[in-house]
């Protein structure tokens, strides 16, 4: 994947791709776990993360593969106690977050496919079955490239409220935008308390469209 910036709210990159070496891997930051399922799995089998960022960004090696590599950023995970404490600040930035992140990385340059017949075929090879209702999806809506993993614990918010990087992009990879949408809405309730979700779509700047996000959080909790 060629080289791209994702901006912060102020316009200052957070986060880079470009080819080279996979980034670090690490476990769980601060025991928040991504998701019911705990932490999920990246590239058949990789944790992806930027723990680590400017290691992640060393010169590609012979015989590199594409990767995602992100600039040493301040924050706090969005599920920090602080900022669980501010939930309408936090639900913001992780929506505005989220577009920033949609708007920026070029999609003709991602080579990690997560559309629905890829997850599936995923899903087959670790043995799931899925039903026929979640093997085909809804129109595309807009193709990006998604995070993989959007639950809240995945975005960091600076001092000033307003996000400033993310985390775990192990499943990066291109997909209608709602895969992503779907799963960061539904974690709001996870980590913040019923009635957030309106505010995340507000913070990302979409309308809710409810047959989109049933099947991408019925795809994810089943996969």
């Amino acid at each position: 994947m060629t080289r791209g910036s994702i901006p912060e709210g102020d316009g200052r990159p957070v986060g880079v791709v470009e080819s080279g070496e996979h980034a670090d891997t690490a476990g769980d930051r601060g025991g928040h776990s991504s998701s019911h399922h705990g932490r999920r799995r990246g590239r058949e089998g990789q944790d992806g993360c930027c723990e680590h960022p400017e290691r992640a960004l060393s010169g590609p090696g012979p015989g590199a593969t594409p990767r995602v590599g992100c600039r040493a950023r301040t924050g706090l995970s969005a599920v920090d106690p602080r900022w669980v404490g501010e939930p309408a600040t936090a639900v913001a930035a992780v929506g505005a977050g989220l577009r920033a992140l949609h708007d920026a990385l070029p999609v003709a340059d991602c080579p990690f496919d997560w559309s629905v017949p890829a997850r599936v075929a995923a899903a087959r090879r670790r043995g799931i079955r899925l039903p026929v209702a979640l093997t085909e999806g809804p129109v595309v809506d807009r193709l990006v490239v998604c995070h993989g993993d959007a639950c809240c614990p995945n975005t960091l918010i600076g001092g000033d409220g307003r996000w400033s990087g993310h985390v775990d992009l192990g499943a990066l990879g291109v997909a209608d935008r709602w895969a992503d949408i779907a799963v960061a809405a539904m974690s709001t309730d996870w980590n913040y308390g019923p009635g957030w979700e309106r505010a995340l779509l507000d913070g990302y700047g979409i309308d809710a469209d409810a047959a989109r996000m049933s099947f991408y959080r019925d795809l994810w909790n089943a996969t």
